[in-house]
């Protein structure tokens, strides 16, 4: 039973699949009752050190007792800083011959490509640990080693609950080297592609990185090479996230997607048309080449969407833009 918005699948406990979002004073009322399947408005939460009964009525509070501390609390100068400022950026020419690394379906949120809770003994990260002598009991959460990219690149796409559709019926960290089409974690992957210098991609469907603006939701795609997102939609956050990292977000036109194209994840990747995006919104032209040798030909959207986006991803980030600037005065 859960305030917040941490709500995502594996994120309180890696065995959690659900979660209840409830207000504040309900979740302390649920906390006090002990059990979610309590009547909260004819059953008591409890007992006082009478013994006798108190209901949620009895200390829920005022209209007027949440208005004083509202107007105490919240404040104009809260709202007045601006937020949302997009990043955007990657490099110039052509992505040939990409393969995809992660074929996802709707409201896959930045928890699933980027988990802040546990880290699993057999997931990559958790194998890197125990190989430089951690025990479980000290992994902490990826939440507390974000500072340390080797653990965060090896548990991009880790939490427990992603669903990879390259590997149907499997949850978790998961993926299949297509060249070979062996079964692997997503990070082994990922550096063999890297090693065979094919670029990468992931495919979704609509609301890609949902939840939490987490800056490892899209440095860590990075790191594992993945070139460029195309999904049905982006949540507006992480797509600035990932033009400011310099990933490529890409949106198929209104109508399309992959089930529509006979996309299945399996096809080489040719995107054409990156050098001449001068415009915010400018299409690209896509070309995925199935195994039978067959070519599906479709424009999507380049989600540059301000020209200072197409400068970031000109420049490969916000961060290079940002130097190169700098080194201009």
């Amino acid at each position: 039973m859960l305030s917040g918005n941490r709500n995502f699948e594996g994120r309180v406990h890696p065995l959690v699949k659900a979660n209840f979002l409830a207000s504040p004073p309900l979740v302390v009322a649920y906390a006090l009752a002990g059990r979610v399947d309590v009547d909260l408005a004819n059953e008591p939460l409890g007992l006082d050190q009478n013994g006798k009964p108190v209901y949620l009525k009895e200390i829920w509070p005022t209209q007027k007792e949440i208005a004083d501390t509202i107007a105490q609390s919240v404040q104009p100068e809260m709202f007045k800083k601006s937020y949302g400022n997009v990043f955007d950026g990657n490099p110039t020419w052509n992505v040939k011959g990409a393969r995809v690394l992660a074929m996802v379906g709707d409201s896959v949120t930045t928890d699933h490509i980027s988990p802040a809770g546990d880290i699993a003994k057999d997931s990559p990260a958790g194998k890197f640990l125990i190989e430089r002598g951690i025990e479980k009991k000290d992994f902490n959460s990826y939440g507390a080693r974000r500072g340390n990219h080797l653990v965060m690149m090896r548990g991009t796409f880790g939490n427990v609950r992603l669903k990879n559709l390259l590997v149907p019926g499997t949850e978790g960290w998961y993926t299949i080297y297509l060249p070979t089409g062996e079964r692997m974690s997503i990070y082994d992957a990922s550096i063999k592609y890297q090693a065979e210098k094919i670029p990468l991609l992931v495919l979704a469907g609509k609301e890609y990185g949902a939840g939490s603006s987490r800056d490892w939701a899209a440095k860590g795609p990075l790191l594992l090479g993945v070139k460029a997102a195309l999904a049905e939609s982006f949540e507006r956050i992480h797509r600035s996230n990932l033009v400011g990292m310099g990933v490529l977000p890409l949106q198929y036109k209104a109508g399309q997607n992959a089930e529509s194209l006979g996309l299945m994840g399996q096809e080489v990747f040719d995107i054409e048309g990156i050098p001449e995006i001068k415009q915010p919104k400018q299409e690209v032209t896509i070309k995925a080449k199935k195994s039978d040798g067959s070519v599906v030909t479709f424009n999507a959207i380049a989600r540059l969407d301000t020209p200072i986006d197409i400068s970031y991803y000109r420049n490969g980030g916000i961060l290079q833009a940002v130097l190169r600037q700098l080194l201009k005065h």
